[in-house]
């Protein structure tokens, strides 16, 4: 298509392209922004326009596409916004404090219940739980591996039982 084809089919169609772009736009000066890009993107791609088809048809395409690619990058932007505004705020807040009061109490509390273990049982069932193994906490304590673990069993259930009367 030449410059002079394309000139007049496009002065043809101003006027329903113009109403399209306010359809989609909302108002007169975007639709006017946005006929202006379409009318860029369309002449810049005249010679993939085939000739004898729907210029109007085609140019509303262009149309759609450029608004759909504008709406789309406002969104974006307004989102990086919306995160560099929340890592700022975010990263300004300097002093932060923990409340970790309600969790301190009930340490405090299940340790208490822990030491009131039969003593038989205490020392196994301490080194279980700061992560020794069974042969370890055998190996330490100088007693056989199946004696370990059945006082570690015996601990955790009567710690089972303490909790349940404590608790409920």
């Amino acid at each position: 298509m030449t410059d002079i084809e394309f000139k007049q089919l496009y002065a043809h169609h101003y006027k329903t392209l113009f109403q399209q772009a306010c359809r989609l736009a909302k108002n007169r000066q975007d639709a006017m922004d946005l006929l202006q890009e379409t009318s860029c993107k369309a002449y810049a791609n005249r010679e993939k326009f085939i000739p004898n088809s729907n210029f109007r048809a085609w140019m509303n395409a262009i149309l759609r596409t450029v608004f759909i690619d504008e709406y789309r990058r406002k969104v974006k932007q307004a989102n990086k916004l919306w995160m560099d505004t929340h890592l700022i705020s975010t990263l300004t807040v300097r002093h932060k404090v923990h409340n970790c009061a309600e969790s301190q109490m009930m340490y405090g509390e299940l340790n208490g219940l822990v030491q009131n273990i039969h003593k038989m049982y205490h020392k196994p069932f301490l080194l279980f739980s700061e992560g020794f193994s069974y042969k370890e906490i055998a190996d330490q304590l100088g007693l056989p591996m199946g004696t370990v673990k059945s006082r570690i069993f015996y601990a955790r259930q009567q710690l089972a039982e303490k909790v349940n009367t404590y608790y409920n």
